[in-house]
């Protein structure tokens, strides 16, 4: 059963999981940053409820899911996820032969490599910091971006506007979004980079590929 309590305190896990204060994520989504405040959510001494307009726009910017959300509803840790100290490395850093193993994790024994503490509930998962403004204004210089791996024989599919992290075999690191996936081909767009034209990647020319679960924005 949805309670109010649990869909209000599902908001305020999504909100931190992905760096924001809940109005924070209100002002990112388009809204009224009040729309979340907790003076808001009993009004008149009725229970109000957020619209589906305002979930889908936090959903939309967090580029997170309807079964992400529904997984915060019913998580065990209403809070949200707790901190893990991961692997971090600089995204100048990430093209630098021996960094990561043939099978796209990281090689902990490269010296390139730092950590920091980060909510995750994945293991293998690792952090990717932003150097410069070549991804602005979607990423700045200093954010950091937490990384999934993503093994694309396994036949899952990713969605499409997942922000991803690709590495060509010969062409180094892109920050894209995914605009399409087949079983052979993915097509994305590069961020950052104005009126760039969408790619289309043969998936036998990727050496590893990541998607982005959150932001430190």
């Amino acid at each position: 059963m949805l309670t109010h309590a649990d869909l209000w305190l599902a908001i305020d896990a999504l909100a931190r999981r992905h760096g924001y204060s809940v109005s924070g994520l209100a002002k990112a989504a388009g809204l009224d940053p009040t729309t979340f405040n907790k003076s808001k959510r009993i009004s008149e001494g009725k229970l109000r409820w957020p619209s589906t307009e305002s979930l889908s726009k936090i959903l939309m910017v967090t580029n997170s899911s309807l079964s992400d959300l529904a997984g915060l509803i019913h998580s065990n840790d209403p809070a949200g996820t707790a901190p893990r100290t991961l692997p971090l490395i600089r995204l100048d850093h990430a093209e630098k032969a021996g960094v990561f193993t043939p099978h796209g994790t990281p090689d902990r024994a490269a010296p390139q490599w730092d950590a920091v503490t980060l909510p995750s509930d994945t293991d293998g998962s690792y952090a990717l910091e932003v150097v410069g403004d070549a991804l602005s204004p979607v990423y700045r210089d200093g954010d950091r971006l937490l990384l999934v791996p993503h093994d694309l024989a396994s036949g899952f599919p990713l969605r499409r506007g997942d922000r991803v992290v690709l590495s060509l075999r010969d062409n180094g690191v892109r920050v894209c979004e995914l605009l399409r996936q087949t079983a052979t081909r993915l097509t994305v767009r590069p961020l950052g980079v104005a009126d760039t034209p969408e790619e289309e990647l043969d998936v036998r020319a990727l050496w590893w590929l990541a998607r982005v679960v959150w932001a430190s924005q």
